[in-house]
């Protein structure tokens, strides 16, 4: 299973490498586009960035899985890869955001209005962001618990073999108590038997020598 898990966060970064290429490419490409077309790709990039938030999601979930001698590596990796989407997400929403939420700006519009446009979209792909994360956090949280049951499940199963492991050996314990009782009995009464038929020979040899005593007297 850690090996599985291995193969699939390599995988699941394979993934990300590729949509991350992907989004370079697309936001190259808006620079050459207008009207309906940059929208369009506008619309691609976003739709790239949640899935690279998916993949990162995945990503988490499978470190749970993972030996813990790796986990720090791969959680490096994971951190790295969120600052890169970071980056790219504060420099495509400098560019280009604006353009899906608001009409083409006239001429003389200041450069205040601008930048609290700016300032709003952020803020409003912030909480998108952090909502997202929050739906992988709660995601990693049930998953998480269904392991904690499932180990736990275990646990008892394992204490339960082990109670009746422990009682076999009570058991067998008792049998050797009684078994030792036993041939303790055993041998008190052959040194019993032993002591009588000493005991016997030793009247039987005095009456052969009275006997005999007193024919020769």
């Amino acid at each position: 299973m850690e090996n599985e898990s291995i193969n699939n966060f390599e995988l699941y970064e394979e993934d990300l490498r590729i949509v991350l290429s992907d989004i370079h490419n697309l936001i190259g490409e808006i620079r050459g586009y207008y009207d309906e077309r940059r929208k369009v790709a506008i619309s691609a990039v976003e739709r790239a960035f949640d899935e690279a938030n998916e993949i990162i999601g995945q990503m988490e979930i499978e470190i749970l899985q993972i030996p813990l001698s790796l986990r720090p590596q791969k959680k490096i990796k994971i951190q790295n890869y969120m600052a890169e989407i970071g980056r790219i997400r504060k420099e495509f929403d400098r560019l280009y955001q604006y353009e899906q939420y608001t009409e083409p700006f006239t001429l003389n519009e200041d450069l205040e209005s601008l930048d609290q446009r700016n300032r709003l979209l952020r803020g409003t792909r912030k909480l998108e962001e952090s909502s997202e994360r929050l739906k992988n956090a709660q995601r990693i949280a049930e998953e998480t618990k269904e392991i904690g049951a499932n180990i736990l499940r275990d646990l008892g199963y394992q204490r339960e073999q082990i109670v009746m492991t422990k009682n076999t050996l009570v058991e067998a314990d008792s049998y050797v108590d009684k078994s030792m009782r036993t041939l303790k009995t055993m041998a008190r009464r052959v040194t019993t038997n032993k002591l009588i038929t000493y005991l016997i020979i030793f009247v039987l040899a005095s009456l052969i020598f009275a006997i005999i005593w007193s024919k020769l007297t």
